[in-house]
Protein backbone atom coordinates (compact mmCIF):
# COMPACT_ATOMS: atom_id res chain seq x y z
CA UNK A 1 0.00 0.00 0.00
CA UNK A 2 2.78 2.28 0.84
CA UNK A 3 4.56 1.79 -1.93
CA UNK A 4 1.61 1.97 -4.70
CA UNK A 5 1.05 5.74 -2.66
CA UNK A 6 4.50 6.73 -3.28
CA UNK A 7 4.73 5.42 -6.85
CA UNK A 8 1.28 7.24 -7.79
CA UNK A 9 2.64 10.55 -5.73
CA UNK A 10 6.11 10.28 -7.65
CA UNK A 11 3.71 9.58 -11.09
CA UNK A 12 1.78 13.09 -10.10
CA UNK A 13 4.85 14.76 -9.33
CA UNK A 14 6.21 13.86 -12.60
CA UNK A 15 3.28 15.26 -14.04
CA UNK A 16 3.05 18.72 -12.40
CA UNK A 17 6.82 19.17 -13.91
CA UNK A 18 6.24 17.90 -17.27
CA UNK A 19 3.16 20.47 -17.78
CA UNK A 20 5.11 23.23 -16.00
CA UNK A 21 7.83 22.59 -18.34
CA UNK A 22 7.03 22.03 -21.54
CA UNK A 23 2.98 22.58 -21.38
CA UNK A 24 2.82 26.29 -21.25
CA UNK A 25 4.91 26.84 -24.28
CA UNK A 26 3.48 24.08 -26.40
CA UNK A 27 -0.09 25.54 -26.00
CA UNK A 28 1.27 29.49 -26.91
CA UNK A 29 0.12 30.46 -30.09
CA UNK A 30 3.15 32.02 -32.27
CA UNK A 31 3.61 34.12 -35.31
CA UNK A 32 6.15 34.24 -37.89
CA UNK A 33 7.52 37.73 -39.05
CA UNK A 34 9.69 38.64 -41.90
CA UNK A 35 12.37 41.35 -40.74
CA UNK A 36 13.25 43.60 -43.67
CA UNK A 37 16.40 41.75 -43.88
CA UNK A 38 14.75 38.49 -44.26
CA UNK A 39 15.41 36.91 -41.38
CA UNK A 40 13.10 35.38 -39.78
CA UNK A 41 12.26 36.38 -36.24
CA UNK A 42 9.62 33.98 -33.85
CA UNK A 43 7.63 36.31 -31.68
CA UNK A 44 5.62 34.26 -29.40
CA UNK A 45 1.99 36.63 -28.92
CA UNK A 46 0.54 36.69 -25.13
CA UNK A 47 -3.29 36.20 -25.36
CA UNK A 48 -5.20 39.52 -26.76
CA UNK A 49 -5.82 42.37 -24.48
CA UNK A 50 -8.01 45.09 -25.41
CA UNK A 51 -7.03 48.73 -24.88
CA UNK A 52 -9.05 51.68 -24.57
CA UNK A 53 -7.00 53.50 -27.79
CA UNK A 54 -9.08 52.32 -30.68
CA UNK A 55 -6.36 53.96 -33.13
CA UNK A 56 -4.22 50.44 -31.80
CA UNK A 57 -5.52 47.39 -34.06
CA UNK A 58 -7.45 44.84 -31.94
CA UNK A 59 -6.56 42.47 -34.73
CA UNK A 60 -2.29 43.06 -34.12
CA UNK A 61 -0.80 40.66 -31.41
CA UNK A 62 0.10 41.83 -28.65
CA UNK A 63 3.85 41.00 -27.39
CA UNK A 64 5.11 40.31 -23.47
CA UNK A 65 8.36 41.81 -23.11
CA UNK A 66 10.59 42.91 -20.51
CA UNK A 67 12.60 45.96 -20.77
CA UNK A 68 16.47 45.61 -19.90
CA UNK A 69 17.98 48.70 -21.17
CA UNK A 70 16.88 52.26 -22.22
CA UNK A 71 18.32 53.44 -24.87
CA UNK A 72 17.05 57.43 -25.05
CA UNK A 73 13.58 58.55 -25.43
CA UNK A 74 12.16 56.68 -27.95
CA UNK A 75 14.06 53.83 -28.46
CA UNK A 76 14.61 50.66 -25.74
CA UNK A 77 16.12 47.09 -25.42
CA UNK A 78 14.17 44.35 -24.52
CA UNK A 79 14.03 40.76 -23.58
CA UNK A 80 11.20 39.12 -25.95
CA UNK A 81 11.30 34.95 -25.95
CA UNK A 82 14.83 35.30 -24.19
CA UNK A 83 16.26 37.10 -27.42
CA UNK A 84 17.24 40.65 -27.22
CA UNK A 85 15.52 43.30 -29.42
CA UNK A 86 15.94 47.47 -30.05
CA UNK A 87 12.05 48.75 -29.92
CA UNK A 88 11.50 51.58 -31.50
CA UNK A 89 8.64 53.70 -30.84
CA UNK A 90 6.51 54.82 -33.40
CA UNK A 91 4.62 57.43 -34.34
CA UNK A 92 6.50 60.04 -32.39
CA UNK A 93 10.48 61.38 -32.19
CA UNK A 94 12.05 62.19 -29.60
CA UNK A 95 15.82 64.56 -29.52
CA UNK A 96 18.88 63.15 -30.36
CA UNK A 97 21.99 63.29 -28.10
CA UNK A 98 24.08 64.57 -30.81
CA UNK A 99 21.48 66.84 -31.91
CA UNK A 100 21.20 70.73 -31.15
CA UNK A 101 19.02 70.14 -27.71
CA UNK A 102 21.36 67.65 -25.66
CA UNK A 103 19.27 68.90 -22.46
CA UNK A 104 16.18 67.85 -24.21
CA UNK A 105 17.69 64.73 -25.38
CA UNK A 106 18.39 63.86 -21.87
CA UNK A 107 14.75 64.58 -20.22
CA UNK A 108 13.19 62.40 -22.94
CA UNK A 109 15.20 59.57 -21.89
CA UNK A 110 14.50 60.31 -17.76
CA UNK A 111 10.75 60.55 -18.77
CA UNK A 112 11.24 57.20 -20.52
CA UNK A 113 13.59 55.45 -18.07
CA UNK A 114 10.47 56.91 -15.47
CA UNK A 115 7.85 54.69 -17.79
CA UNK A 116 9.66 51.22 -18.20
CA UNK A 117 12.69 50.84 -16.93
CA UNK A 118 12.97 46.78 -15.78
CA UNK A 119 9.59 46.64 -16.39
CA UNK A 120 7.18 43.86 -18.42
CA UNK A 121 5.55 45.86 -21.19
CA UNK A 122 2.79 45.07 -24.02
CA UNK A 123 3.78 46.11 -27.38
CA UNK A 124 1.66 45.89 -30.56
CA UNK A 125 2.96 46.55 -33.97
CA UNK A 126 0.88 48.77 -36.94
CA UNK A 127 2.01 47.98 -39.84
CA UNK A 128 5.88 47.53 -40.64
CA UNK A 129 7.72 44.94 -38.20
CA UNK A 130 10.95 47.02 -38.45
CA UNK A 131 12.47 49.95 -39.64
CA UNK A 132 15.87 50.00 -42.07
CA UNK A 133 18.10 49.69 -38.67
CA UNK A 134 16.15 46.11 -37.79
CA UNK A 135 14.72 47.82 -34.89
CA UNK A 136 10.98 46.55 -33.71
CA UNK A 137 8.28 49.49 -34.50
CA UNK A 138 5.78 48.96 -31.58
CA UNK A 139 3.35 50.97 -29.58
CA UNK A 140 4.51 50.53 -26.56
CA UNK A 141 1.85 49.75 -23.15
CA UNK A 142 2.85 49.68 -19.28
CA UNK A 143 1.13 49.76 -15.96
CA UNK A 144 -2.05 52.06 -17.44
CA UNK A 145 0.00 54.31 -19.98
CA UNK A 146 0.44 54.07 -23.31
CA UNK A 147 3.82 54.62 -23.22
CA UNK A 148 4.50 56.52 -27.06
CA UNK A 149 1.28 59.07 -26.05
CA UNK A 150 2.74 59.26 -22.77
CA UNK A 151 5.82 60.64 -24.08
CA UNK A 152 3.83 63.16 -25.87
CA UNK A 153 1.97 64.61 -23.41
CA UNK A 154 3.96 65.29 -21.01
CA UNK A 155 6.34 66.86 -24.04
CA UNK A 156 9.20 64.64 -23.94
CA UNK A 157 8.31 63.65 -27.78
CA UNK A 158 6.78 65.55 -30.88
CA UNK A 159 4.69 63.84 -33.37
CA UNK A 160 6.30 62.31 -36.18
CA UNK A 161 4.52 60.62 -39.39
CA UNK A 162 6.60 57.16 -40.25
CA UNK A 163 4.28 56.03 -42.82
CA UNK A 164 2.96 53.77 -43.40
CA UNK A 165 2.64 53.39 -39.64
CA UNK A 166 0.65 56.46 -38.73
CA UNK A 167 -2.71 54.56 -37.10
CA UNK A 168 -2.33 56.66 -33.86
CA UNK A 169 -1.61 60.52 -35.28
CA UNK A 170 -4.82 61.72 -34.63
CA UNK A 171 -4.68 60.60 -31.27
CA UNK A 172 -1.15 61.81 -30.79
CA UNK A 173 -2.90 65.23 -31.75
CA UNK A 174 -5.39 65.28 -29.88
CA UNK A 175 -3.19 64.96 -26.97
CA UNK A 176 -0.62 67.26 -27.35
Amino acid sequence: MIIKIIKDNHLFLFSIFFLMTFGCSVFQPSTQYQTESQSNVLITSPPSISFQFSCVSKNNPRELARVIKIIDGDSILVDLNGQNYEVRYIGIDTPEYNGSDEMAARNATTVNHDLVEGKTIIMVKDIREVDKYGRLLRFVFVDDYFVNAELVRRGAAEIFDYTPDISCQKYFRSIK
